[in-house]
């Protein structure tokens, strides 16, 4: 008769349930989307507020519009070392750290607004194009991973498609 190992986990096989390991996989996918999504908000939200923003730093349509501009530019720079980067590390760790950095730059550059300080806020949104290229690359490994087989370009098509949503609001 075999014997069982005294792991009081190896007695779990709830972890190896066909139906708890999709609904795990779909909560992933909703929450990684979720995350992307606000974050792309996050990106584009200066473009909504241009007036405000214009009055509140004194300055031009132009200057305003690079608020928006250097997320994407930073993003396009910082995309390729980004996934390099996550080559070698957990993806998981890697976007917990970047939404982090989100959260720490979104308040910093919220400061600098509030003080009239523009170069502040060009240097927190820059930062934050870069950690959100870190948050969109790993999400797309993270739901890539989890995914099966039969299920992956669906689940990873659902968290592409999360920036674009909130483009579309």
């Amino acid at each position: 008769m075999p014997t069982q190992p005294n792991d009081p986990q190896a007695d779990d096989t709830s972890s190896d349930d066909p139906e708890q390991r999709t609904q795990s996989m779909w909560g992933l996918v909703t929450g990684a989307s979720l995350i992307s999504t606000g974050l792309a908000a996050y990106e584009i939200v200066p473009a909504s507020v241009t007036p405000l923003i214009r009055d509140s730093l004194q300055i031009g349509p132009t200057i305003a519009g690079f608020l928006v501009g250097v997320m994407f530019g930073t993003a396009v720079i910082a995309s390729l070392p980004a996934g390099a980067a996550l080559d070698r590390v957990d993806s998981r760790t890697a976007m917990a750290l970047a939404v982090l950095t989100l959260l720490i730059v979104g308040t910093w550059g919220w400061i600098a607004g509030h003080d009239g300080n523009y170069r502040a806020v060009i240097a927190s949104r820059a930062l934050g194009g870069v950690a959100y290229v870190v948050v969109w690359n790993a999400g797309i490994d993270i739901v890539s991973r989890a995914a099966t087989r039969e299920h992956r370009a669906t689940a990873v098509g659902i968290f592409t498609a999360s920036c674009p949503i909130s483009i579309e609001w």
